[in-house]
Formats: C-alpha cells, structure tokens, sequence
C-alpha cells in the first residue's frame, strides 16, 4: 500500500506535464500596430536594436509567441514571428488566443541602409532603417 501511495504523486505530475505531448514552432503573420515607428529609424552601428511586433493569432493551437530576425543577403534582414503549436491543443474549433509585443532584436556591424523584411496581412511588407544614421535610438515598433 504504501508503495502505490508513493507512486500516485510521480503519475499526477507526468499527467500534469502533458506526458507524450508534442509542440512544433509554426511561422505567422504579424499584426502592424498603425503607429509604426521603424521605416527610416536611424540605428547605431554595433548597438542592439529592437524592433516590438504583434504575432497574429492564426490557428486555436497557438501559444507562445517568439520573434527573430536573420540575415538574408546584403542588406536585408528577415524578420520571423513564431508560435507554439502543440498536440495537446488541437481539436478546438476557432482561435482563441490574443497576443502582446513581442521584441526582435539585430546588431548591426557596418553603416547603411537595411531593409527588414515581414509578412503581414498576406504579403511580405519591408522597413528600411539607416544605420550609423544621425540621432539613433534603440527600438521601434512594426
């Protein structure tokens, strides 16, 4: 008896973890906020930049939202929000979930102009901020 009451805490807390559950990251669109900050904002060379997005809430699944942003080629930088889409979550019926900002961050090494690329309602939108620019500041919003 003792044994199987010693057991009954270790089964309650595998069932809580979601024993066998399987979670993916997924790619979505983000949300512009209509009060966009980063097309021509001038970012210091060397210094962390920050750039705060929406992720859009495409499917029930989506959960825990992440952004990062990637070279893409000489002077462009591909900006990608994430989601969270796990086994456990399916089989609901319509999205539920609402998200806050999420922050992206670069660093960029030389001057110049870059252009950050993103998908937003369907299509791939840009920004270009200057780099080494005058006045720099150390974030923006999409």
């Amino acid at each position: 008896m003792r044994t199987l009451l010693a057991l009954l805490p270790a089964a309650a807390l595998l069932l809580a973890q979601g024993c066998g559950d399987s979670c993916t990251t997924a790619g979505t669109e983000i949300i512009p906020s209509g009060s966009a900050t980063c097309d021509g904002a001038s970012v210091g060379v060397g210094t962390a930049f920050t750039v705060a997005v929406k992720p859009a809430c495409q499917t029930c699944v989506a959960s825990r939202p992440t952004c990062d942003i990637s070279p893409l080629g000489t002077g462009q930088l591909q900006l990608d929000a994430k989601v969270q889409e796990c086994d456990s979550d399916k089989g609901c019926t319509a999205p539920s979930c609402s998200f806050g900002t999420v922050s992206c961050s670069f660093t960029p090494a030389a001057s110049g102009s870059v252009q950050i690329l993103y998908l937003a309602n369907g299509t791939t939108g840009s920004v270009t901020v200057n780099v080494g620019g005058p006045s720099p500041v150390a974030s923006c919003t999409l």
